[in-house]
């Protein structure tokens, strides 16, 4: 009886503490930034990673440089542009090319998983950003 206790109660623990790499626009800052991904599908001379509040408000922005063609990891340390610390909260990141007429990249996002939904499409995984992706569409466990 206590074992299987446990095995219900692992869902519930499971959702409240996992942290997933999702492709996702905005995602729920707690306190000291996030690390994210850039997927940047070719070359570029000035990649950029701007930051937002809920809003639109512009909170800050990541010059990255020169990349390659491939996952490019960046760190936004939670601060805005004058170097404040942000109130926790929903974030939007928006990454581009400044030299290659602003293309647009998609990003992976740190989000915090709070509930599990089946439906006609499969498993659903419902984020704290407010969103929710597919269980297929998790590139990273954290």
């Amino acid at each position: 009886a206590a074992r299987r206790a446990v095995m219900e109660s692992t869902p519930s623990l499971l959702t409240q503490m996992c942290s997933v790499l999702v492709p996702t626009d905005q995602t729920l800052m707690q306190g000291s930034g996030l690390i994210g991904n850039v997927n940047v599908t070719e070359p570029t001379d000035n990649l950029v990673v701007d930051i937002t509040d809920r809003a639109g408000t512009h909170i800050a922005h990541l010059a990255l440089g020169a990349q390659k063609a491939g996952t490019t990891r960046f760190v936004w340390d939670g601060t805005n542009s004058a170097g404040e610390a942000q109130a926790p909260g929903i974030y939007k990141v928006k990454a581009y090319s400044a030299s290659n007429n602003s293309q647009a990249f998609a990003v992976d996002l740190p989000e915090y998983v709070v509930s599990v939904s089946l439906g006609q499409d499969g498993m659903q995984l419902n984020l704290a950003g407010g969103t929710s992706v597919p269980v297929t569409d998790v590139k990273e466990i954290q």
